[in-house]
């Protein structure tokens, strides 16, 4: 029942994500503000929709990167879900609820953190008009903020995460998630067009799979307080690399259907017939989101897992009389 509960939690952030997402792209696409930026000093040059604009342009796709990888969780997690109660096949059902404990904290915590990264992001394309509560993303914002706290607070989900779920079935559990995702490493490593996104991602699941390693043994040692310092963070490293996950499988669907429609994957050809077409305008879509987000969000995650590999004591010996004055 609770976790179906956090589930749900998670599908409420990625809901007002997706709807954030969606104004703001409607609004950067009709909101007419400044010329093209290549423009120069042409003092005949029409002002442009901000959708143009290089930063606007790159807060819509951090949206989009975000909003569809929770998508694809989600549904991934419904799926497992579905297979568990269907199942006849006792070895598949078990693996596949390890699976939906496994990832009851990320879809929990981590779509509801970012979900409130996303909607702060739409604020930002609407400009001031974001700020006020006659334009939606306002509202939207304020609700995502709850749901960082309902259902156990996201850094109660990390200490589940590192507490409970690593440690799970001898940490089958785990290993079975990170098996998953290399099976669609595997998978996609030989389609055309998404071969350099499976070997940084293949890296990524490696570095987790080490990390996760490392924090299992230092939550069961004299380290304990240190592992729970960084159980947050780690949370954190596990969903960038699921969503790494779900964009490469997304990629490697979408790469032979695009080069289909297109008849190439060369950029120009592909670009002329996604403006013709909507179904490669589509796939097109899929494939930058998801060298986006892998080629330029996932490597910010290495440094996080540094970071926790390095497992500064600051937490454990900053005193409380330290923090300020009563």
């Amino acid at each position: 029942m609770m976790n179906e509960a956090r589930a749900f939690v998670g599908l409420q952030g990625f809901a007002v994500a997706s709807a954030a997402y969606m104004y703001a792209l409607d609004y950067a696409r009709t909101r007419i503000q400044g010329r093209h930026l290549t423009a120069g000093k042409d003092a005949d040059a029409k002002n442009v929709p901000i959708i143009q604009h290089p930063d606007v342009k790159r807060q819509l796709l951090n949206m989009k990167a975000y909003t569809e990888g929770m998508r694809s969780l989600v549904y991934y997690y419904a799926w497992c879900n579905d297979v568990v109660h269907t199942t006849d096949d006792k070895h598949l059902k078990a693996d596949t609820a390890a699976m939906v404990e496994v990832l009851t904290p990320v879809v929990k915590g981590y779509i509801t953190d970012k979900a409130l990264e996303v909607c702060s992001h739409g604020i930002q394309v609407y400009g001031g008009y974001g700020y006020i509560s006659e334009y939606p993303v306002e509202q939207l914002m304020r609700d995502a903020r709850i749901f960082m706290i309902y259902e156990g607070t996201n850094g109660i989900q990390a200490m589940d995460l590192l507490g409970r779920k690593l440690s799970m079935n001898q940490g089958k559990a785990f290993q079975y998630f990170i098996d998953r995702m290399k099976k669609t490493i595997t998978q996609f490593s030989g389609i055309a067009g998404v071969e350099d996104l499976c070997t940084k991602v293949s890296h990524a699941v490696s570095r987790l799979e080490e990390l996760a390693s490392v924090m299992a043994t230092r939550s069961r040692s004299d380290q304990v307080l240190n592992a729970y310092a960084f159980a947050h963070p780690f949370l954190e490293v596990t969903g960038d690399v699921s969503f790494a996950w779900m964009h490469l499988w997304r990629a490697g669907i979408a790469a032979p259907k695009l080069a289909k429609k297109a008849g190439s994957l060369e950029r120009d050809v592909v670009a002329q017939k996604a403006a013709k077409n909507k179904d490669a305008a589509f796939y097109a879509g899929q494939m930058e989101t998801a060298r986006f987000f892998i080629n330029t969000l996932l490597p910010a995650t290495y440094g996080k897992m540094d970071a926790i590999l390095e497992a500064d004591s600051c937490v454990e010996d900053i005193q409380d009389v330290s923090f300020g004055s009563k």
